[in-house]
């Protein structure tokens, strides 16, 4: 899976997230100054990329607070399905 098809999935689901198809999401997006999200959200959001990547977070990542920005969070999915650039 290649960066842009981790970048479209996600962008889906932040969508269902925040219930807005109008989201637009770049490298430097942020989930919480750009996309207002809350506690709650995150979760949901890391729920979501788990079941949809097949992947499980580390909870160093998610202590991090790393996943703030969406290309850090792409970079991430990448590095746990091992997608090519």
């Amino acid at each position: 899976m290649n960066k842009q098809i981790i970048k479209e999935k996600l962008k889906d689901i932040i969508i269902k997230i925040k219930d807005d198809n109008s989201v637009l999401i770049n490298e430097d997006t942020s989930m919480i100054n750009d996309l207002g999200f809350d506690s709650m959200m995150y979760v949901e959001l890391v729920v979501e990329v788990e079941e949809t990547f097949d992947i499980l977070f580390e909870d160093e990542y998610l202590k991090s607070n790393s996943i703030d920005k969406a290309g850090d969070l792409i970079q991430y999915i990448g590095e746990k399905t091992h997608a090519n650039e």
